[in-house]
């Protein structure tokens, strides 16, 4: 093969030609995405998520306490387009689903289960996986800052979202870790981190979300290797988050709390029926 000519000496004809491509393989992307997001009811998530952050649009003191004010709703908002820009393109899940999804059920479940009505709650969920997964194209979005990829993106959201909401996705955040470290202890540190992380409250409300869209769903990944390794990876940590979700300071009614107990447990009865 001869040699690749860089883009800025090339003829002007071929660096249009070469653009053509590039715009015309980035729109195919997007259909692609798009059918997929008819298949797996992505615009369905979203419109389910949107309607309930409408209902925590300013009305007054209610029964159930003061809602959120139109400033609070548009930065949550604004939250969750940013979460689908970062994640729009990114590797499908275990099960198949649109990665983005993900991010969507996480941010409902808060919102319409949990009946969460903190604006940085709610905004930290949307954008819970941005700085472990996309810290690549949130920085970009903060290039002038100092640092790494990471602590630009965290600064990105401190600046947009809040220094809490940025706190909140750091606690969430796993660390990288050596490529070559044997999965028990990748798994052994996961449960370290996630025990530590779990300490906040806020911080335990966004992890319980996630980890419950992760574990709940493992019955949809039909790869049993790929069901194994990640049985072996959430099964020690929903013993722990059985006792943490009944803790008095975790901001959820006793319904809501024993329906999320129960359905971790039956988790549980899963992953060991996987083991066996």
């Amino acid at each position: 093969m001869g040699e690749e000519i860089p883009t800025s000496k090339a003829p002007r004809a071929v660096v249009q030609a070469i653009e053509v491509v590039r715009i015309e393989s980035l729109i195919q992307e997007r259909i692609d995405a798009e059918e997929k997001f008819k298949t797996y009811k992505t615009n369905e998530l979203i419109g389910e998520l949107s309607k309930g952050i409408e209902k925590l649009r300013s009305q007054g003191n209610g029964e159930d306490g003061p809602h959120l004010t139109e400033s609070e709703i548009e930065r949550i908002n604004r939250a969750v387009n940013l979460a689908v820009e970062l994640h729009i393109d990114q590797k499908d899940r275990p099960s198949g689903e649109p990665y983005i999804n993900h991010v969507l059920n996480v941010t409902r479940r808060l919102v319409i289960e949990y009946g969460v009505k903190s604006p940085n709650i709610i905004m930290a969920a949307a954008l819970h996986d941005s700085v472990e997964d996309q810290s690549s194209k949130l920085a970009i979005l903060n290039s002038d800052a100092e640092g790494d990829e990471r602590e630009k993106s965290l600064a990105y959201i401190s600046s947009h979202f809040g220094e809490r909401v940025s706190n909140i996705v750091r606690s969430i955040s796993n660390e990288e870790v050596p490529d070559d470290l044997d999965t028990k202890t990748k798994n052994r540190m996961y449960a370290e981190h996630v025990t530590e992380a779990v300490k906040d409250p806020e911080v335990a409300l966004v992890k319980l979300a996630d980890f419950s869209d992760n574990a709940l769903t493992l019955e949809n990944v039909t790869d049993p290797k790929r069901r194994a390794k990640l049985t072996e990876k959430y099964m020690p940590v929903v013993a722990m988050l059985i006792d943490r979700v009944q803790c008095e300071d975790i901001q959820m009614d006793k319904e809501q709390k024993n329906n999320l107990v129960a359905k971790l447990k039956s988790v549980y009865s899963e992953m060991e029926s996987y083991k066996r």
